[in-house]
C-alpha cells in the first residue's frame, strides 16, 4: 500500500472517531414533548422515573424534604477542517449538542416540576490558538410553578390532582392481582413509548417506541416504522423486522402494561437477547 493510501486509510479512521457521544441514553432519543408525556407533575412517581430513565446522572437536595434529579446527555463530533492536514493544526473545532433534565420531588417522592434543557453550540479555534463558542438560544422547557397551597407543598403532594391540560397517561404501576395482559382489542391506540433494558452485562437501557392505529395495525417507530404482524392476541404478541441485521424481534405485552422485546443476537445468530421495560401510552 502506497504512502498516499496509507494516509487516506488514517484519516478516514479518525474522522469515523470523530463524534463521541455520554450520557443517559433514553434521554438522547427525547425533545422535550416526549418527556412531558411521559412526565407529569403532581402524578408521575421517583419510581416511574427510574423505570424510564433509569439511575441519574446526579442528586441533590432542594432542602430537607425535596430531592432534585439531573440526567445528562452530550454529543461532540469534530469539523471538518480537523483532519485536513497541516489547517487542522491551527483552525478546526467541535460542534457540541447537549440535553439537560431536570427532575424535583417532593417528600412523597412525586414530581412537583421538572425542566428540559437542549443546546446546540459550535466551539471554533482559529491560528491565534484561541476558541470561541457560538449556539443558537437553548431550548428551554420547563413545567410551570404551582402555587403555594398546591402540590409543592410536600404535606398535600400526594392528594393534588394532575394539570388538566396533560394528556400523558397515568403512569405504570404494579399490575393488580389476577390482571390480564393487554389483548389487541384492549390495547389503546397512539405512540407507546418504553424505557428497555438490556439483559446483559452493560445492561444498556434504550427507548422504545411502537404506534398502534385505530384499526390495531401497529408499526414500530424505531424500525422505520416497519409494519408489525400480530401473532397472538391474548396476551398481545407481534414480530417485526429489525433492519439492523434484518433480524425478527418478537414483541410481548404485560399486565403491567411492560414490554419483553426477544430476538436473534446482532453479532453471534446462534445467540437470543432478551430486553424488558415498562410502557406508557402517549
Amino acid at each position: 500500500m502506497t504512502r498516499k493510501a496509507l494516509a487516506s486509510v488514517a484519516m478516514i479512521g479518525i474522522a469515523l472517531g470523530a463524534c463521541a457521544s455520554g450520557g443517559n441514553e433514553v434521554l438522547r432519543q427525547q425533545d422535550a414533548n416526549a418527556v412531558n408525556q411521559l412526565i407529569v407533575d403532581g402524578r408521575t412517581t421517583r419510581t416511574d422515573v427510574e423505570r424510564i430513565y433509569g439511575p441519574p446522572t446526579t442528586t441533590s437536595f432542594a432542602d430537607a424534604q425535596n430531592e432534585i434529579w439531573t440526567y445528562r446527555w452530550a454529543r461532540t463530533t469534530a469539523k471538518g477542517e480537523n483532519f485536513i492536514p497541516y489547517v487542522g493544526a491551527f483552525v478546526g473545532g467541535q460542534d457540541v449538542q447537549k440535553k439537560e433534565l431536570v427532575i424535583l420531588f417532593n417528600a412523597q417522592n412525586v414530581v412537583v416540576r421538572h425542566s428540559m434543557r437542549e443546546t446546540n453550540e459550535a466551539i471554533r479555534r482559529n491560528l491565534a490558538s484561541s476558541s470561541s463558542t457560538t449556539g443558537n438560544n437553548p431550548q428551554i422547557s420547563t413545567s410551570p410553578a404551582p402555587p403555594p397551597d398546591s402540590a409543592a407543598a410536600p404535606a398535600a403532594a400526594a392528594s393534588a390532582p394532575p394539570p388538566k391540560a396533560a394528556k400523558a397517561p397515568a403512569p405504570v404501576a404494579s399490575a393488580p392481582a389476577g390482571a390480564a395482559a393487554p389483548s389487541l382489542a384492549s390495547i389503546e391506540p397512539g405512540r407507546w413509548i418504553c424505557g428497555m433494558q438490556t439483559n446483559n452485562a452493560d445492561a444498556r437501557r434504550y427507548s422504545m417506541s411502537f404506534v398502534v392505529a385505530p384499526d390495531r395495525s401497529i408499526t414500530v417507530a424505531n424500525y422505520a416504522n416497519a409494519p408489525a404482524t400480530v401473532v397472538g392476541t391474548s396476551p398481545l404478541r407481534f414480530t417485526a423486522i429489525n433492519p439492523r441485521g434484518d433480524r425478527l424481534t418478537t414483541f410481548t405485552m404485560r399486565p403491567d402494561n411492560s414490554l419483553v422485546v426477544t430476538g436473534q443476537g446482532l453479532n453471534n445468530p446462534n445467540s437470543t437477547f432478551f430486553d424488558q421495560g415498562s410502557c406508557v401510552r402517549s
